[in-house]
């Protein structure tokens, strides 16, 4: 294995006499040494660890009756949880749906919108145009009686000449 001591392959042991341990906890060690010899968590203990194996050893020390309905309570707890993450979900879910609707809704009335402003836009044009047309026609037939009038006024000028 590449190594040369027996030591660096098998793990260390240690033995802890916790009954030679005389309660005063100075770090994280001596607060699990106190906990396996007294089966309690003190105030203040924050070894990694020992808040979860003292809630364990709690449960433990329940009653048969008192572990049924410990065990209970944690289901009912459980399905409560799980009940609120779907009510959640189902929230979401029928939001999305509303906010598709609306989305739906708020699309089709731009599309109407919009053609009614592009038929509006097109009437407008066509009407422009027969505008358009009406002043041309007007415009040739100004032309034409300004055309007789001048070769009348010419005419008159030649009679009156001779």
């Amino acid at each position: 294995f590449g190594k040369e001591n027996a030591a660096d392959i098998y793990p260390e042991y240690y033995i802890l006499k916790i009954n030679n341990f005389n309660d005063m906890t100075k770090d994280n060690l001596d607060e699990w040494i106190y906990f396996f010899k007294h089966n309690t968590v003190k105030d203040g203990f924050q070894a990694k660890g020992l808040i979860k194996a003292s809630e364990i050893l709690d449960q433990d020390k329940l009653t048969p009756e008192e572990r049924k309905a410990y065990d209970y309570m944690m289901w009912q707890r459980s399905k409560d949880l799980s009940d609120i993450a779907s009510s959640k979900l189902e929230g979401e879910l029928e939001g999305m749906k509303k906010g598709r609707e609306e989305r739906e809704r708020l699309t089709n009335e731009l599309e109407k919108e919009r053609t009614e402003r592009e038929k509006e836009r097109e009437q407008f044009t066509n009407d422009l145009e027969k505008e358009h047309a009406e002043r041309e026609k007007e415009r040739v037939e100004f032309e034409k009686e300004r055309e007789v009038l001048l070769a009348e006024i010419t005419q008159l000028k030649q009679d009156k000449q001779t």
